[in-house]
């Protein structure tokens, strides 16, 4: 987690991010096991964790990527909360389906409520202390390091195309005010070469800008 002193973002966008995510991976998941019905429960179990940690690695790779940081503390337990939340209202419906298939099968009215009410603790549980760890700095780190890699390489070259562009609007507007003022373009390079420190693109031949 990075400073807890840094201002807090909106994380709504990454918990959308996430259930888009678990969304998606569900379905391509029941895509999978309609084609191919033979595969094992085991596979299914395992399956589940792929989808939480691709879920939570999306939305953490859109943070890191947006923000160029790690969650802050207060961040990191927020977004925990409500993709743990989110990961409820997108598996509840496909737990109802999963017990009414049962339930054709087996009389599950002699089921204690208790038992369905742990069965509902224990999937939270798990799904939270799952989120803290895809969401902890352990994973988060390796995200930021090539994100930051990512910028130190992409950063000089944009910033010199931003000097450039500026640095053309100013000229244009030094030969504008020289062709309508005349004896004004001494004082209209004092201001402005100083502040864009380019001196020497400034004083270009006088063709240069006439158009």
């Amino acid at each position: 987690m990075s400073n807890s002193n840094e201002p807090s973002v909106n994380l709504w966008p990454y918990v959308g991010y996430y259930s888009l995510t678990m969304v998606a991976l569900t379905i391509a998941l029941g895509i999978l096991v309609v084609v191919i019905p033979t595969l094992s429960k085991e596979f299914g179990k395992a399956a589940g964790f792929a989808i939480s940690f691709g879920s939570a690695n999306v939305a953490l790779y859109k943070f890191v990527r947006r923000n160029g940081r790690l969650f802050n503390r207060g961040e990191y337990w927020t977004i925990v909360l409500l993709s743990t939340l989110a990961a409820f209202f997108i598996s509840a419906p496909l737990g109802w389906l999963a017990i009414a298939g049962e339930a054709k099968q087996h009389d599950l009215s002699n089921v204690p409520l208790a038992v369905w009410l742990g069965s509902v603790l224990f999937a939270l549980l798990l799904t939270f202390g799952l989120n803290a760890a895809w969401y902890s700095s352990r994973f988060g780190r390796t995200l930021l390091k090539a994100e930051l890699a990512r910028r130190a390489r992409t950063t000089p070259r944009r910033s010199a195309r931003a000097v450039l562009r500026f640095t053309e609007a100013e000229y244009r507007s030094i030969s504008l005010f020289r062709r309508n003022s005349g004896r004004k373009t001494a004082h209209t390079f004092s201001v402005i070469a100083p502040r864009s420190g380019h001196a020497a693109f400034l004083n270009r031949p006088r063709s240069c800008g006439a158009a």
